[in-house]
């Protein structure tokens, strides 16, 4: 099974998708009149992918009210909890390197926000992202586009937390293949696979720039 590199060198390939389409001209579109319900996710997403995060253990925060995330956070070490992909068992609870998320634009009437996440030489963004929560507690689900050097793939990734005074406790990173364009040079997971991470100490700390990681 083709994973996006070897998982011991690198972070952050993730990519789990169930059951969602692979529209890629379909990204990021925004819910009017949004409430940051469950129900909601289930029309940016669908509803097969929504059971999949729950079943993986990612945690979903509703409401409208998220916290202001603008800015960018390290999350070190990053570890894989969860995987559909055969061979991954040996590496459930290790520590993979670090992911770093920077979150801009957020809109919280329209519940959008743009993020862009690093991890080794990889590069995923996602524009006019569903932002939820409340009290503190968020969670952003985005379709994006992963960059790994040449090579590049359709994704989805999603990023619950807790907003604190120093940055984010209690990380959770679900990711999905959406569509891997074929993948010739035969890199990148397979579709309808990928990971599911915790940060391994319980804090992210909030960093100066994407060019820290």
């Amino acid at each position: 099974m083709r994973t996006i590199t070897n998982i011991s060198l690198l972070p952050c390939f993730i990519f789990l998708f169930i059951g969602c389409s692979n529209d890629s001209d379909d990204n990021n579109q925004v819910i009017v009149n949004s409430n940051g319900s469950i129900e909601e996710l289930r029309e940016y997403y669908n509803a097969s992918f929504v059971n999949a995060m729950v079943a993986i253990g990612f945690t979903i925060n509703q409401g409208n009210t998220p916290p202001s995330l603008d800015g960018s956070y390290l999350i070190d070490p990053f570890v894989l909890e969860d995987s559909t992909i055969p061979g991954d068992e040996d590496n459930i609870g290790e520590g993979t390197g670090n992911y770093q998320i920077t979150f801009s634009n957020q809109d919280n009437t329209a519940l959008t926000i743009d993020l862009v996440g690093t991890g080794g030489n990889q590069v995923d963004e996602g524009n006019g992202s569903f932002v939820t929560g409340t009290n503190g507690k968020f969670s952003v689900f985005a379709k994006t586009t992963t960059q790994l050097g040449s090579a590049n793939a359709v994704t989805a990734v999603a990023i619950s937390g807790t907003l604190t005074a120093d940055g984010i406790d209690n990380v959770n990173f679900f990711g999905a293949m959406l569509d891997d364009k074929g993948d010739p040079q035969n890199i990148f997971i397979e579709n309808n696979a990928g990971r599911f991470y915790l940060d391994g100490d319980g804090n992210s700390p909030k960093v100066s720039s994407q060019s820290d990681n």
